[in-house]
């Protein structure tokens, strides 16, 4: 598959066309099974949405307009992976201001999630050796009123 920033001259304008090879010296067809497509990408950046139809239609689009895109990303719907597109873009449009409180929020978010899953692990382990205690003092309780 060949992505093709310009419309090849000569040729109508089409957005994906089917390509085969032939020997050079005797013009024959090199295979009926080999064949190459073309997209002429020119062509997404004038399509309008709902002039997409199928999923590389969706993707095209997207990725020869994201530059000028001001609204979310279209298609995700019909593409989950499009969302983290999305939120990549949201990232790469932010002012440095706004990408550094970012980055801060994302900080103070790690951190405290690791904060909160240490102490987690340490009440587990205090409270798992709260209970072999009392396992222990209620074993040693019951020997003395029945056993000893």
């Amino acid at each position: 598959m060949f992505f093709l920033n310009f419309h090849l001259k000569g040729f109508e304008q089409r957005t994906v066309r089917t390509v085969q090879l032939k020997v050079e010296e005797t013009g024959e067809l090199f295979s009926d099974r080999l064949k190459v497509f073309t997209l002429e990408l020119p062509n997404y950046r004038k399509m309008k949405e709902e002039d997409c139809k199928t999923r590389i239609d969706y993707w095209l689009y997207n990725i020869t307009n994201l530059e000028t895109m001001t609204t979310n990303i279209p298609f995700q719907q019909q593409q989950p992976a499009f969302k983290k597109v999305g939120n990549i873009a949201e990232l790469v449009r932010m002012t440095p201001e706004e990408l550094k409180q970012y980055n801060i929020s994302i900080d103070s978010y790690r951190t405290i999630l690791s904060i909160m899953k240490n102490e987690r692990a340490e009440g587990i382990s205090e409270g798992s050796a709260k209970g072999k205690a009392e396992e222990k003092e209620k074993a040693i309780e019951e020997y003395r009123l029945f056993g000893g």
